[in-house]
């Protein structure tokens, strides 16, 4: 139909318009060549006419086209959103500039990026988008490196209340880039003595008050707060308090996509193994300890004698592990054990012994 309309009446003045409602149709019946010489055709058009929204609605197409033929060509598509924007202004210039940042802050392009999200902050009338549009400004600050003008802006978010619907998100990302100040200012060692006395407290208080001001309202904000700070305990040297967060991840569905859920789950799942198998390794290292130790008083035949009594313990411990976990049994890669796993073990080292 699109094609009879252009042939019948080919002085149409929605010529331009056509030819964009024809070009998408193949884009999505894959015929990418020919939607590509309508859109051209359609470019040409809307010059001819001065039908600047005909023509920022080509250069979107365009860019679908583009990323139908190499979803990988990115910049090519945000060059494409970025000549859509001419003769725009307002909300739909604002919205058409976010996505224009969305895309370069997928190809790493931050100082592109940055200069979308503000055009769009700047451009916004809805609250909504603008306080979206800083929080972005604000990740692209952070990820090109300029840590202290990523803090503030996003602690302007939060200090706003119009920008209500971003202030969660800003939040969490204030407690985040607080947090990358740190490890930067120690080396990313948190187990030093500048990390304990000047830092910790602050950003776990931080996480801890997302953690309780979200409770009740935001589960994806919990499941972020709570990985946070098990990471920071981990880092720490802290496993069982890392474990203990950690716990509560294991099969989450509250990030924002498959993999991030997957990855998540299994890093909480693999911290808490490391817990409690952590426990299980000091315990033997105590044991290999104390062979080691001479105590001068006792002679030499009194030291092995206690030594072999210590080495026969630590084979005991290990073999009763072994016959508890069965076919889960791998040192290579600790399982997950259970209280009732930890009860067994000692049942079958006092039959044992």
């Amino acid at each position: 139909k699109f094609r009879e309309l252009l042939a019948n009446y080919p002085q149409t003045k929605y010529g331009a318009k056509v030819q964009v409602f024809l070009a998408r149709s193949m884009l999505i019946n894959h015929d990418i060549d020919t939607a590509a010489m309508q859109l051209e055709r359609g470019l040409e058009a809307s010059s001819d006419t001065k039908d600047v929204a005909t023509t920022s609605a080509i250069h979107r197409a365009m860019a679908e086209l583009i990323y139908a033929k190499n979803p990988d060509s990115l910049a090519a598509i945000a060059t494409e959103l970025h000549q859509a924007e001419a003769g725009l202004a307002g909300e739909e210039l604002a919205r058409l500039a976010y996505q224009e940042g969305a895309v370069e802050y997928l190809n790493g392009d931050w100082p592109a990026a940055g200069s979308s999200f503000q055009t769009a902050a700047s451009n916004a009338s809805d609250d909504w988008l603008s306080g979206e549009a800083r929080v972005a400004h604000a990740l692209t600050l952070r990820e090109a490196g300029n840590l202290d003008d990523a803090k503030a802006e996003l602690a302007s978010v939060v200090a706003h209340a119009k920008y209500g619907g971003s202030v969660v998100a800003a939040r969490f990302e204030l407690a985040y880039t607080d947090e990358l100040i740190a490890r930067k200012a120690v080396g990313n060692d948190l187990r030093s003595t500048t990390f304990h006395d000047t830092y910790e407290h602050s950003i776990l208080l931080e996480y801890h008050i997302l953690d309780t001001t979200y409770k009740n309202s935001s589960a994806l904000m919990i499941s972020r707060a709570k990985f946070r700070q098990a990471e920071i305990f981990r880092e720490m040297g802290l496993y069982d308090t890392a474990a203990r967060l950690a716990a509560g991840l294991i099969g989450t569905k509250d990030f924002s996509s498959n993999a991030m859920n997957e990855y998540v789950s299994e890093h909480a799942n693999s911290l808490v193994s490391y817990a409690q198998w952590h426990q299980e390794l000091i315990h033997i290292d105590t044991l290999e300890t104390s062979l080691k130790q001479k105590e001068p008083s006792r002679t030499h035949a009194d030291v092995k004698v206690q030594g072999q009594a210590n080495e026969e313990e630590a084979s005991v411990h290990l073999k009763a592990m072994k016959e508890v976990l069965g076919a889960r049994w791998r040192p290579e890669a600790p399982a997950q054990m259970t209280k009732f796993d930890s009860d067994r073990v000692k049942e079958v080292e006092a039959r044992m012994k």
